[in-house]
């Protein structure tokens, strides 16, 4: 294993908010292990977090700071990751002769062409798609509120380095587990939304959202999202689903899903190949694993040098 051969020995930790609750995992990685040194789930009360922003009250900090104790992750350098509700993702096109530098100054003195419709400050990235007519992917998100995470996360006690995007740490998480150059299909789900995230060799190339509140069963949401996927890609695809997310019964579903679409499902674990402190337990950990994966690939980050 090779991924963090550029690394010197170090502790690190990825939060994740995920629906209606953080996930924090902490690791100390070496040049050929990961060694999971703290983990913990935390729920969030739905008053906490209305129509994308994030209260700052002291309830909030309160909860990630009990959050951090069970982790024993205080004063860690830390990735954060927003949900793909939080963030704007449209795909767009730019002359392929343009440096990273061009590309970038292109995208900042015309955002508001790019992003029509919003007239706060935003922060943004891009990620160049091979092959592609729209041969950029923009990711933007709205200033403020990554200024208000950032804050109330660092006064619980973490110092963040770094605010990734959710799917992205999954994908990254999946191909430190299952490497692969093929189509592969992810099905994320917690109490508010089902995600399809599709990866082609080790990037996003499709993802599409659904909302709990319609009459879609999950298993329908499925069929439409695959749908959806075939119809902008025509790429072929095996008939395997990787299932990861906050469903108590998630195990249930796996062979729901398995029988209605005939397709084989899996319960990602991307935890195989690391090893648990002696003073975790298994047991719950295990439990909650699936939960964990966006927590756990954001530990996955390269971090900046400040």
């Amino acid at each position: 294993m090779t991924l963090f051969s550029c690394f010197k020995q170090s502790v690190v930790a990825g939060l994740a908010l995920c629906g209606n609750q953080f996930t924090l995992v902490k690791v100390k990685r070496f040049t050929q292990k990961i060694i999971l040194k703290g983990f913990a789930v935390v729920p969030i009360p739905a008053d906490l977090i209305m129509d994308g922003k994030i209260d700052q009250s002291t309830r909030m900090i309160d909860i990630i700071k009990r959050l951090v104790e069970m982790a024993h992750a205080e004063n860690c350098d830390t990735a954060i990751g927003l949900p793909a509700s939080f963030v704007i993702r449209k795909k767009i096109k730019l002359p392929d002769y343009l440096t990273d530098k061009e590309c970038e100054a292109e995208i900042s003195g015309n955002i508001e062409r790019y992003v029509p419709g919003i007239h706060e400050e935003l922060n943004f990235d891009y990620v160049r798609l091979m092959g592609q007519e729209k041969n950029m992917l923009l990711i933007a998100a709205r200033t403020a509120q990554i200024k208000s995470f950032v804050t109330i996360v660092e006064a619980a006690g973490l110092k963040v380095r770094v605010v990734d995007v959710d799917i992205y740490a999954l994908a990254r998480a999946m191909h430190f587990a299952y490497p692969s150059e093929q189509v592969q299909i992810i099905v994320v789900v917690d109490s508010v939304l089902l995600q399809l995230i599709v990866l082609q060799q080790q990037k996003i190339i499709f993802s599409h959202q659904f909302t709990m509140s319609d009459e879609e069963s999950m298993v329908e949401k499925i069929e439409h999202g695959l749908q959806l996927f075939s119809t902008e890609t025509k790429l072929f695809y095996e008939k395997k689903i990787f299932l990861m997310g906050n469903l108590k019964n998630i195990v249930h579903f796996k062979h729901i899903v398995q029988n209605e679409l005939g397709f084989h499902v899996e319960v990602a674990n991307p935890f195989l190949f690391i090893m648990l402190a002696a003073y975790l337990d298994k047991q719950e950990f295990y439990a909650k694993a699936p939960r964990l994966i966006s927590a756990f690939g954001l530990t996955m980050r390269r971090y900046p040098v400040w």
